[in-house]
C-alpha cells in the first residue's frame, strides 16, 4: 500500500534534467515510517538554508500512523534555482533584496507578490495529489509556517477543499488586504457545514521569539478565523461562541525546533492523531 510520489509532483519541485543527487537538495520523499502505508501526506515546507534531514527526523520520531512525508525546500519554487543568491532565497520575500537586515512591511507590495506566487503553487502542489485532500497534511516553521497558513487561507477564497490539518511553529498570517474579506455567499447559516470548510491549523507561539511572539499568535488566529468567517458570508467572528479553525499553543523557550517529549510536540502529535485517516484497524 505504498504510494509513489506523483510525476507532476516530481516535476514542479525540480527541474526534470536534475542529476538524482542533486534533486535531494529539492525534496526528500519516504514512505510511513513504521507501519508502510502511505494514506495520508505530511509536507514539511523549510527554508534553503534548513536541511530535510531536520524534518526527516521529525517524522521518524512522531512515527504517525500511515502517513509518508514530504520534505521541500524553498529552492524548489525558485523560478531560477541557479539565479542571485538573494533571489527568494526563503518561500517568498520578508526582507529587502538589497539589505538583507531591511524587514519589509507586511503590506509590502513585493512581499504580497512574492507570497501569492509561493502559495499558488503550494496549492498546485497539492492539487496534483491523487489522494482526497483531508488526506494531506502541512507542517511548516517561520515563513514557512506564514506560507502554510496563507495556503489553507487561500484554499478557502478558492473554494478549493479543505487540508487534514496544519502546523504552523513560530509563523502565521500577518496580514489580509481588506479586499480579501469580500463575502461570497451572504446566505450561508451557521450550521454544521461550517465545520469543513477551512483547514484546521495549530499555530505555536513563543513569547520569547522576536519574530512571532505570542501576540502575532494571537494576531493569526484572529486573521484567519475573520477572514474564513467573512468569505463564508455567515458575519463577522465571534471567539466566544463561533467554531474556531485555528488552537494556539503558547511554547516556553525562543527556539523554533522540536524535540520529541515536550509539550509543545505532545500537543501536535495529538492534533495529528486525531485528524488522520486511517484505514487499517490495529
Amino acid at each position: 500500500q505504498r504510494k509513489t510520489l506523483p510525476q507532476p509532483v516530481r516535476v514542479m519541485l525540480a527541474p526534470p534534467n536534475i542529476k538524482y543527487n542533486e534533486r535531494k537538495s529539492y525534496y526528500l520523499y519516504r514512505h510511513s515510517h513504521g507501519d508502510k502505508i502511505d494514506t495520508n501526506i505530511l509536507i514539511f515546507v523549510h527554508a534553503k538554508n534548513d536541511k530535510h534531514v531536520n524534518c526527516d527526523v521529525i517524522g521518524k520520531e512522531m512515527n504517525l500512523r500511515e502517513t509518508a512525508t514530504l520534505s521541500i525546500s524553498s529552492i524548489a519554487f525558485k523560478d531560477n534555482p541557479q539565479g542571485p543568491p538573494n533571489s527568494y532565497e526563503d518561500w517568498f520575500l520578508e526582507s529587502s533584496e538589497i539589505n538583507s537586515s531591511h524587514i519589509l512591511n507586511v503590506d509590502d507590495s513585493k512581499r504580497l507578490k512574492s507570497l501569492k506566487r509561493a502559495v499558488e503553487k503550494l496549492n498546485r502542489v497539492i492539487d496534483a495529489f491523487v489522494i482526497p485532500t483531508d488526506h494531506i497534511f502541512l507542517f511548516g516553521m517561520g515563513s514557512g509556517a506564514s506560507l502554510v497558513m496563507e495556503t489553507c487561507l487561500q484554499r478557502v477564497r478558492s473554494k478549493k477543499p479543505s487540508l487534514g490539518g496544519a502546523i504552523c511553529v513560530g509563523g502565521g498570517v500577518k496580514y489580509i488586504p481588506s479586499n480579501a474579506y469580500a463575502n461570497h455567499n451572504s446566505t450561508t447559516e451557521r450550521t454544521s457545514t461550517v465545520e469543513k470548510s477551512a483547514t484546521d491549523v495549530l499555530v505555536i507561539a513563543s513569547e520569547d521569539d522576536q519574530w512571532f511572539p505570542t501576540t502575532a499568535g494571537a494576531n493569526s488566529f484572529h486573521l484567519y478565523n475573520e477572514c474564513v468567517y467573512s468569505i463564508l458570508g455567515i458575519g463577522p467572528f465571534n471567539s466566544y461562541v463561533d467554531r474556531s479553525f485555528v488552537e494556539m499553543y503558547v511554547r516556553s523557550g525562543d527556539s523554533r525546533e522540536l524535540a520529541m517529549g515536550t509539550p509543545e510536540m505532545q500537543k501536535v502529535i495529538q492534533f495529528f492523531q486525531q485528524r488522520l485517516r486511517i484505514v487499517q484497524s490495529v
